[in-house]
This record gives structure tokens, sequence and C-alpha cells, in this order.
């Protein structure tokens, strides 16, 4: 198929668009420009297809997108709006000195806060909880010999959350998150202590902030902990850990790194020598395996020496434009390149398993050459994602919070998400683990990008699926146009939904559109989208495009291309008598086209390039004969027309 030289034409911007994305208008010119921009880069070549790489279809992720989203002033007013208006919240402490003491088998569908002074007892209970467990104020929960159970559907649906001076104090527990991550976060003065506690899966991403403290004395799977400003990880006698030491902008750290496995002691903290500006502390102690991770911020000085690292997650944070090149998961550095412009990150006998790319606030990462474990929009961030792999070893492609993903021609072995009204825009790339999915109030647009399995909307979500693969078609032929076209909504969506869809064409070099058949009213989904009668269509390389609509008029291009090559003769109104009279010799010819009409009265002849240029056109039909000397050495079509139609046949000019 011939390369792409004309740009598809983009529906304009509607800049009165009603649909909304976490109360913010659909960014119409936002997801256009990822759209042309893929179409650019791929150059016209085919899609690629997914094809199945054995991974699990619900990996570990890293989970510090998450973590971010969380920081943001947003989510803490989304929470703070949450816990005022009530809803289906089970409330502990509502009213003064408030205790509530569960035992035997016990369930509440929705979240579970405690609050106030109010005190959650769970004594020899099988408790199952369809919600986040929520601690604030000088809420406490306590647990003796119990086994919980969080049957999420997705991975961090729920969680677990403390402010204020909560409390939460598990001894002798089992915690039960349906194979399926979940985040915690305690913020403020909030303490959480796990003594002799187990876990089904790998349990969580965990996120210290300000002066919280996390003590666990025995446990199994942890997943992972981020500690950051001033708060206390202490860890003792735990199988399997990821810590990451988070250094955040003017801070610094100069470290190695000791062994992981069978560690017996390491501890970090303010008046360690090779840390500066750091304030949190991490002691650990009797650790099975600990994998290490930093995540470094812009403006910060970092040099690590003889290190093995599990991660590395770079953030940016600020109102920063930057760039991410050359990053590879499994890569062995002697002495790093200069990585980054806008930070000092420096490896000297270091080798980095994953690495994870996260802009927030109002950054812009422009992203490329990259094999990245990770890669995830917080805040108001922004990425532009060209030439990348998604490996999966670190976790998911994916917007949250107000996030704007784009990726053009990419390839995921992971997942694709967007959620909390973040948006995350496919093209031209193909999922060969798992699918895409979406959640709370987040935008999916899939757009040329073929899955193992169909994509999932959860909860208040929408899903856009565009689909038109590049073809070659018979002229003369009703020939059907297959892909899909449709909107999927969550069970409880309040986006918008799918209107309508039209396929247009245009060859290549021309500025019009033609609209193929009328405009449709009914999704696809891996159906026939138009049937295309190319009888009278030149032959030639076309560009293509099919339109889906919203009911707000918001809009997504699929753009695509096609050819079209000579096929059998082909008549427009034209008796078949008639047709079997015309022939056209010598074929392959030389010089002189004779051409038999079997007594069809003449109006105009036509002659076109195998890429439907114009090349010959008269009026009438001298002796019955054309000069086709002075037409270059290819294959043409000669076109006859009278006054009921038109008659084509291919024919050889050697």
């Amino acid at each position: 198929m011939k390369q792409l030289l004309a740009l598809f034409l983009l529906l304009p911007f509607l800049t009165r668009s009603q649909g909304l994305v976490n109360g913010q208008p659909f960014p119409q010119q936002q997801v256009n420009e990822a759209l042309q921009k893929a179409w650019e880069q791929h150059n016209n070549n085919p899609v690629p297809v997914p094809v199945a790489t054995g991974k699990q279809t619900k990996p570990h992720p890293s989970g510090i997108c998450h973590y971010l989203q969380q920081q943001t002033p947003e989510a803490k007013a989304l929470l703070a709006n949450t816990m005022k208006s009530g809803g289906t919240f089970l409330y502990v402490g509502a009213t003064p000195h408030d205790t509530m003491i569960v035992t035997g088998n016990w369930s509440y569908n929705g979240p579970i806060a405690v609050v106030n002074d109010g005190v959650l007892i769970f004594n020899n209970a099988s408790a199952t909880i369809s919600g986040s467990l929520i601690v604030v104020g000088n809420g406490q929960v306590l647990a003796t010999n119990s086994y919980f159970t969080f049957p999420q559907q997705y991975f961090y649906q729920w969680g677990l959350e403390g402010d204020g001076h909560g409390l939460i104090q598990m001894r002798h527990c089992t915690l039960d998150f349906n194979q399926t991550a979940t985040p915690w976060s305690f913020a403020d003065s909030s303490t959480v202590i796990l003594q002799n506690v187990q876990f089904t899966s790998s349990a969580s991403t965990i996120g210290l902030n300000a002066h919280s403290s996390f003590i666990i004395d025995t446990a199994n799977l942890l997943g992972e902990i981020v500690a950051t400003d001033t708060c206390l990880l202490s860890l003792k006698n735990v199988d399997t850990v990821i810590v990451w030491h988070h250094v955040q902008r003017g801070a610094g750290l100069t470290w190695t790194f000791p062994n992981g496995y069978q560690l017996q002691h390491y501890a970090i903290g303010p008046d360690s020598a090779g840390v500066n500006n750091l304030q949190y502390t991490i002691e650990l102690d009797n650790i099975a395996q600990v994998h290490w991770a930093v995540m470094p911020e812009n403006l910060t000085d970092i040099n690590i020496s003889n290190s093995t690292i599990r991660s590395v997650a770079v953030i940016y944070r600020g109102l920063e434009t930057g760039t991410a090149q050359g990053l590879v998961d499994k890569s062995t550095y002697v002495t790093s390149p200069t990585f980054f412009s806008d930070r000092t990150f420096a490896l000297t006998n270091c080798s980095v398993q994953t690495w994870g790319v996260y802009p927030t606030d109002t950054t812009y990462v422009d992203i490329s050459s990259c094999i990245l474990g990770e890669i995830g929009t917080s805040g108001h961030g922004h990425t532009s994602c060209s030439s990348m792999l998604a490996d999966g070893t670190g976790g998911y492609f994916w917007a949250s919070g107000f996030g704007f993903q784009s990726a053009s021609g990419c390839g995921f072995d992971c997942p694709l998400r967007a959620e909390q009204g973040g948006m995350a825009v496919t093209g031209f790339g193909a999922v060969s683990a798992a699918t895409g999915y979406a959640i709370d109030s987040g935008i999916l647009i899939m757009i040329q990008t073929p899955t193992i399995s169909p994509p999932i909307a959860y909860d208040g979500s929408d899903i856009w699926v565009g689909m038109l693969p590049p073809q070659t078609l018979d002229s003369g032929y009703i020939q059907a146009l297959n892909g899909s076209a449709y909107i999927l909504r969550g069970p409880t969506s309040h986006l918008m939904s799918f209107a309508s869809y039209y396929v247009a064409y245009q060859l290549q070099g021309n500025t019009t559109w033609t609209i193929i058949d009328s405009i449709h009213h009914t999704p696809v989904t891996q159906g026939t989208l138009v049937n295309w009668n190319t009888t009278g269509v030149l032959p030639g390389h076309y560009n293509m495009q099919l339109i889906i609509k919203d009911n707000y008029n918001d809009s997504v291009t699929v753009p695509s291309g096609l050819d079209i090559v000579i096929g059998t003769p082909v008549t427009t109104g034209i008796s078949n008598n008639t047709q079997s009279e015309f022939n056209i010799y010598p074929n392959p010819s030389t010089g002189q086209l004779f051409i038999e009409t079997g007594g069809m009265a003449v109006t105009g002849v036509n002659i076109y390039n195998s890429t439907g240029q114009l090349v010959y056109q008269s009026a009438q039909l001298q002796n019955k004969t054309i000069d086709v000397t002075n037409l270059a050495t290819g294959v043409y079509v000669l076109e006859v027309m009278s006054k009921d139609g038109g008659i084509r046949k291919s024919w050889v000019k050697i």
C-alpha cells in the first residue's frame, strides 16, 4: 500500500461541546491533535495485530500514578465532599464515644468511615466490605483474629485511608483483596500498626505523607510503600516488599542500596550521610526480599552507585514541559547517559528493571523511543507518546484525575486504563495483554488499536472504539467495509452516548470528501460499517475517514486508507449485450488502440492511469482508434461513455 502523502481532514474544534469529563468540556482539539499525530507517524502501515503473550490479565501494577493522583487538591476535595454527602457510607463516630463491635460473619455493601472519636472493633470476625475503609479525626479501627474480604472488581477500586490522628491496628488478621491490588493512603498524623498479618495476594500501593507512621511486625506480601515528607516506615519480619525513596524538588540523594535478599538491617533518615533535605525515616529489619525503588522529581540531584534498582518513577511537577527518551527497562549502566535536562539522575554500575514516567500538576511530557513499565498522568498532566512499548513489568498505561494521555503507534503488553475523569487516547497501536478499561468517570478512546479481548467500561465511564482497517478493493463491485464504531458505557455513566457514524473517502491529492452510503445511527462492533459500490470509482489510493459522534456532537475521527485496483469490466446503465460487444485490442498495446463498441453511440472517451489520474480525454471516438504512443508504460483504464451510461476496461501499455 502506498505511503499516505496527504493528511486526513479533521473536523473543526467544537468550542461549545456539552460533553463533560469530570466537569470539564470534552477536549475535542486535544483528541483531534492526538489522532492526527498518530496518522502522520504511522505512514499508512497496516494496523498491528495483537498476539497473546501469555501474561496474566491482572499483573500487579506499580500504583505510583494512583498514589500521585491522591495527592492532588482535587482528589482531596473529592474525598471531603464524598464524606460530607454521606450516600452509602457506614459512619462510626457520628455521635460522641460511638463504638461498634463486629464478631462472626458480617458484611457491609459500601464504604466505612470511622470519624471523630468513633471506634470500630473486629474480634474473631469474618468481614466482607464492599468499599473503602477510612479513619479520620481520632477514629480507630481495632482488629484481632479476623478475616477481611474486599471483593474488588478491578485493581484500586477500594482502599484503606487515614487522616488526622486516625489509627488502624490489626493483630493476627488476614486481608483478601480478591487477587487485586488496592491503594492505602495515610496523611497527617495517622498511624497503621500491623502484627502478624497475612495477605492473600500482593496487597497494595501504600502512600505515607506528612507525619504518618506505618509499623509492621511480621507480614508476607506487602506490595509497595512510598515514603515522603516526615513519615516513619518501620518493617520487621516481612517476606516481600518494594520500598520507594521519594526525592522531592530541591532535595538530593547520593546512595548505594545493599543487597535486598535476606536483608538483616537497613536505615535511612534525615541525618544519614548522602541525604540532602529528605525528612522521612525508613527502618527495615529481617526482610526476606526487598526491592529498591527511587522516585526523582524534577530539580533534584541523585547519584546512585553499585545498586540493583527495581523501579525508577520519573515525576514531573509544576508547569514543566519535558521529554523522556531512551529509557529502556532491564538495562544495566556502567556509567549512565544524561537522561534528563531538568534534574541530575546519575547511575554508576547499576541496573534498572523498570522505568516509569508520571506527569502531574500541569506538566507536559513528550515520550518517545522508550520501553517503559508504566506511564501515568495525574492532576492536569499531559503526555504524548510515540514509538513506545509499555511492557507491563511495572504496571499500566493510564490517565487519572484530570490527566490526558495520548499514544501514537505504540505497543502495549499491559492493559490501558482511564479513571476519575482522566482521558487516554491510543491510535494505531496494539494491546497484546488484556484489554482497555475505564472506571469512575474516565474516558478511554481506542482508535485503530486492536485488543485480545473486548474493552470493559465500569462505573460511570465511557470507552470510544473505532476500527477501519486498511485494505485493497477491486473496482466495480459492491464491497463491505468492516470495522467497529461504538461507545461503550459503564452501568452508571452520565457521560456521552453513541449518536452516529459515517464513512467518507477522498482520492489522494484531492481536497473533497465524499460520504459513502449515508449517516448511520446504529453502533457496529466488529461488523460491516458500510457497503461501498465502487462502480465508477477511479483506481488509486484513497484517504478514508470513519467519523464517530456522540449525543453532544463531540466527535472522534478514525483515519485510514485503501487502494482501489482495476477489477473486472464494470458497467453503469449498459445492457449486458452491449457490454459483451465492447472490446479493446491489442492488449497489451504499443501505439494504436482499437475499440469495438457494438454500435453504441459514444459521447466521450477517458483514459485513467493506475493512480486514477485522467491522462486522456475526448468527446468522440474517431475511426474507433486512439493513439497511445505517448503514454508511459503501465496499466490503464479506458472509459467509453454514452447517453445510457459508461463502460470501463483495463489494458496495458508496453
